[in-house]
């Protein structure tokens, strides 16, 4: 069975929920009172679990030290040590989020590390069953444009698909990559800052939250939207992984890049829906085709 290789930013999302029914007397702040807690994949790590809840098999590729999750029996981990994992913690009371805060902004690696990275991850690139490989560039530090084009050219070479999750403004490091998926602020912001950003890619999926997305195909000039099928929005966090992940789980499958656009699109609604990091289930998206 071919293999998806999701290489990014990996980090934690913390969740701390409770209930709050009161105002501190010390400061007007809320005051949460403390339920439970829990510690699910983020970034790069969430796009490869929801392949592996597909049960596709993937590669998660990048920078961590001590993840707190099991290891998925479809996913294999190539991962250097680097003394910190980012981290998001969100406070949640009666299922709004109050507030977030970040441990960790970046992976500043230093060259030993980085050459390492490298080593491993040539090693995960170089087998006959890669068959779709994930940028999950959440401009943390792991996705270097040296590494980006290294990347791109081994795909191109050997005709794998490579999809781009980006936060950058500026895609021209992701030159000759097969699809870019920026949310639409996203790629307002990349249209201003990228100099003929549509000859860059093949496809450009722009999400639109309960729009639904936007398939921009470049390789013969044209355009269609896909309307959401979700009729309220509850989250958006982790909607753009859950399209990735389902866009490369579909051009595994061999549908085209339309199909491949209708089920990600239907996936990404699903996840809208859900509170906070939430993955998507094969039975769910098989009602909602």
């Amino acid at each position: 069975m071919k293999k998806v290789v999701v290489i990014g930013d990996i980090m934690v999302d913390h969740y701390i929920y409770g209930t709050c029914d009161r105002v501190s007397p010390e400061a007007p702040v809320p005051v949460v009172k403390v339920t439970h807690e829990e510690y699910v994949p983020g970034g790069a790590a969430n796009v490869a679990q929801q392949l592996s809840i597909y049960k596709q098999h993937n590669v998660l590729a990048g920078f961590a030290t001590g993840l707190l999750w099991s290891e998925s029996p479809y996913q294999k981990r190539c991962i250097v040590e680097c003394g910190h994992t980012i981290h998001k913690t969100r406070v949640v009371a009666n299922r709004y989020q109050l507030i977030r805060f970040d441990r960790y902004d970046r992976y500043d690696m230093d060259k030993s590390q980085r050459s390492l990275f490298r080593h491993k991850l040539n090693g995960v690139l170089n087998t006959p069953d890669l068959g779709v490989v994930i940028i999950a560039d959440y401009n943390k530090g792991t996705i270097s444009k040296t590494l980006a084009k290294r990347v791109i050219d081994h795909c191109n070479m050997f005709s794998v698909p490579i999809l781009v999750d980006t936060k950058r403004s500026d895609i021209s490091c992701f030159k000759n990559a097969t699809a870019i998926t920026p949310n639409k602020k996203e790629w307002e912001l990349i249209k201003k800052n990228t100099k003929k950003p549509n000859i860059l890619v093949d496809y450009i999926l722009v999400t639109s939250g309960a729009d639904g997305v936007t398939l921009i195909d470049n390789t013969i000039g044209t355009t269609e939207t896909f309307p959401s099928k979700v009729s309220y929005v509850f989250d958006v966090v982790g909607a753009g992984d859950v399209l990735i992940a389902t866009l490369a789980k579909a051009l595994i499958m061999e549908f085209d890049i339309k199909t491949a656009t209708h089920i990600a699109n239907v996936a990404a609604g699903i996840s809208v829906t859900k509170p906070g990091t939430s993955s998507v289930e094969n039975w769910e998206i098989s009602y909602f085709l």
